[in-house]
């Protein structure tokens, strides 16, 4: 059930109505936060106090909770050895599809510059740097494929300790640092449902250290090729029931290419409180600085002759995309009502303004936006001895302020577009055990979804210059898990989701001059996808393997319509039917390990693992009138990524990766230009102290120095013309790091 209704001038009271609504929405929703955790104090205060020399009685960073009743596929996390991440991980496992959770510690063993850094090796998960600064493009299941890396991301959802980084346009990427985290979770496609069916690819969490899994101090220092350079100090405590982790880190990059100079500062803390055994909560804040040059595409003879050149329109002019200042406040509260009951609340307060992208078109940003969450979670026994696992969650997200300034080059004012977006979703979601280890998984969601935008200093005619969106839609979600022997499992589900497009979107402007030319009107887009799959360890293998197919309608797609030209026209429409396949396998292979117990209590045994990683990419129109049965572009088909690494128990690690397309894939909707394949290779050294204490790594990228293509920008028609529309891969880089935490 949906419906959508495109408004002109004479339809501002509605919607002005409509976003009374909403913001009384957010009040109410503010006043049960608020009133809960009021709620929560008063009550923990009449009930036994915890001491303030207890030791965690759960995770280390989730506070007090009560060993449940119903403890069969459940982790009982009385003993406080059991980390976080243990929890997070069994949780994972207990989706009916496809999902991972990446270890931070394994990922500071080397270079931590960007978010592809961080989703290496992950199935199903391209995640491309446009120029080795923290830019990156990230699709999952064919999310977000046509945009672009440099502005904000799209179609995946992108959470900081669970509440979305989000805005009119996407989502920024400023506040997320993954050498901060002490994991990331990664819920790909439908399997995110529990967060709400909001997004084609699913969600990526980044979950900040606490005062639990921190250092008292720690100082990081990494260095390399084309002027690399990060710094980040950090400290973490814990001091009865209160904890806090406190981080500052600042990157410099003098950048591969022309013109692709880059710099972040940040500042990340999170502090909890344990009120007594059954309540805890956190706050968090982030600041952010963040100014990246951007050198535009090439074509594919122009990349060949010299990787590192800028495009040459941009010659007499330098594209940058500035932050000159954004942070983020927000709250997580959790209680355990009861043994089997437990309630979370989340808020978070987001401003990110952005001054970019330079040239011939200046476009100014400005964002303020608000979300809460309130999960009740409660695990029961039905029917005598089955179990049973209940969530119910309501999630808002709103813009509380947004607007888009354009000038020309010489900082006329040619349009301002001020925007409104919400979204309202509604989730209820259960695991019920039919039979010993086989698990049925039923959900069912409505998400209510606002977009808004007008037009200010433009020629249009009233009619033309607001455009108003609704979007209302249920979402279910069926799925099954059977365990048929331990740690090993099969899983399949089907799941509706839906994509609303940006409030931008609506508009399009002229590339040159960035003066709003036209509005349209937009669908949401939507899907349900199918998947089977099978995860689990047996002797020396551990693996991943899902298969979905995704049947989409409305598709949204961006395309570049003037890829030649000094300053792009980018366009965004609705496709017409469209189908997204794939396969995401991961396999690791333990090919040696030593038998003997190591003597130092915080090493682990010397082995050889051999990891391989690969992701199909399948997606196609079905029957369009213009491109008929073509492939979608943007994205390799066959993507393969592979690591053989040694570590021994006294710290020491070496290793050698390397990352494939493996087939050229198209650039342009009508199948004509390609982007080629590729092989890359890299090695890397280090020695990480057992414990606490020194680390030191030094790493080698793209070892043969090749020449590729590690995203392209995709383009409407190219008729077989090399066209400007290739992000060079950055080429060798060694960079060194040392570390040291006491």
């Amino acid at each position: 059930m949906k419906f959508i209704r495109t408004e002109s001038l004479g339809g501002i009271k509605g919607v002005r109505a409509r976003k009374q609504l909403g913001k009384a929405l957010l009040r109410v929703l503010a006043l049960l936060i608020v009133s809960g955790a009021t709620y929560s104090v008063a009550w923990g205060q009449s009930t036994t106090t915890a001491s303030t020399t207890q030791k965690p009685a759960t995770t280390q960073a989730d506070a007090g909770k009560k060993k449940p009743a119903v403890q069969a596929d459940t982790i009982v996390v009385q003993d406080s050895a059991v980390t976080s991440e243990e929890v997070a991980a069994h949780e994972l496992a207990t989706v009916a599809g496809g999902t991972s959770l990446i270890n931070t510690a394994q990922l500071l063993k080397g270079r931590v510059a960007n978010v592809a850094d961080a989703l290496k090796m992950q199935p199903g998960v391209w995640a491309q740097s446009q120029t080795g600064a923290e830019a990156t493009r990230l699709s999952i299941r064919g999310s977000g494929i046509t945009r672009g890396a440099n502005l904000f991301g799209w179609g995946t959802q992108v959470l900081i300790d669970g509440l979305p980084q989000w805005s009119t346009s996407g989502f920024p990427y400023e506040h997320i640092d993954p050498s901060v985290t002490s994991r990331i979770d990664v819920l790909r496609g439908g399997n995110a449902f529990s967060y709400g069916p909001l997004s084609l690819g699913g969600v990526v969490n980044y979950v900040t250290r606490t005062g639990y899994e921190a250092s008292p101090f720690e100082l990081r220092v990494e260095a390399g090729s084309y002027g690399y350079f990060k710094q980040v100090a950090s400290s973490g405590l814990v001091e009865g029931p209160a904890d806090y982790y406190l981080a500052v880190d600042h990157m410099d990059l003098g950048g591969y290419r022309t013109n692709s100079e880059s710099t972040s500062s940040r500042v990340v803390t999170n502090v909890g409180y344990k009120i007594n055994e059954d309540i805890s909560t956190r706050f968090n804040f982030r600041y952010a600085q963040q100014y990246q040059e951007d050198p535009g595409t090439l074509t594919k003879r122009q990349l060949e002759a010299n990787p590192q050149q800028a495009n040459p329109n941009y010659n007499n002019q330098v594209l940058t995309r500035a932050n000159p200042g954004s942070f983020l406040a927000g709250n997580t509260t959790r209680v355990q009502l009861d043994p089997d009951s437990s309630l979370e609340t989340g808020f978070q307060y987001n401003n990110v303004p952005i001054n970019g992208l330079g040239g011939n078109n200046q476009t100014n940003f400005d964002f303020d936006d608000f979300s809460g969450s309130l999960r009740f979670n409660r695990d029961d026994l039905l029917f005598g001895d089955h179990q049973s696992k209940t969530l119910f969650g309501f999630y808002a997200w709103t813009q509380l302020n947004a607007t888009f300034d354009s000038f020309d080059n010489n900082w006329k004012a040619t349009g301002r577009r001020p925007s409104d977006a919400s979204d309202w979703t509604w989730v209820a979601q259960n695991q019920l055990e039919v039979v010993k280890n086989l698990w049925l998984e039923t959900g069912a969601s409505v998400a209510w979804q606002t977009r808004w935008t007008q037009i200010e200093y433009s020629s249009l005619t009233a009619e033309q210059k607001e455009v108003s969106a609704e979007y209302l839609n249920f979402l279910p979600r069926l799925g099954v898990r059977y365990e048929y022997a331990q740690d090993q499992q099969v899983f399949a589900n089907v799941t509706r989701s839906v994509d609303a497009p940006s409030s931008n979107s609506f508009i399009r402007t002229n590339g040159a001059a960035g003066i709003p030319v036209n509005t349209v009107n937009l669908n949401e887009q939507s899907a349900t996808t199918a998947e089977i799959g099978t995860r689990g360890t047996s002797g020396i293998f551990k693996w991943d393997l899902s298969l979905y197919h995704s049947w989409v309608s409305n598709e949204l797609l961006n395309v570049n319509v003037t890829p030649n030209a000094a300053a792009a026209t980018i366009i965004a429409s609705n496709a017409s039917a469209t189908h997204h396949q794939g396969v995401e396998a991961g396999l690791d292979t333990t090919l040696w390990k030593d038998k003997e117990i190591p003597h130092n209590k915080d090493a682990q045994p010397s082995r050889v693992v051999f990891q391989q990683v690969y992701t199909l990419n399948d997606f196609y129109f079905d029957n369009d009138a213009t491109f008929g049965k073509n492939q979608l572009p943007a994205v390799p088909v066959h993507f393969y990524q592979a690591a053989i690494n040694y570590e021994h128990e006294s710290g020491f690690y070496f290793g050698v990766n390397s990352e494939a397309s493996l087939v050229p894939y198209f650039v342009d909707y009508q199948n004509t230009i390609t982007a080629d394949p590729y092989a890359i290779f890299g090695t890397r050294i280090g020695w990480q102290q057992p414990g606490k204490g020194w680390e030191v790594y030094l790493e080698l990228k793209n070892i043969l120095d090749e020449t590729y293509a590690s995203q392209v920008a995709p383009v409407y028609k190219a008729n077989g013309v090399d066209q400007s529309a290739f992000y060079p891969g950055v080429g060798r880089t060694l960079t060194g790091g040392v570390s040291y935490k006491f």
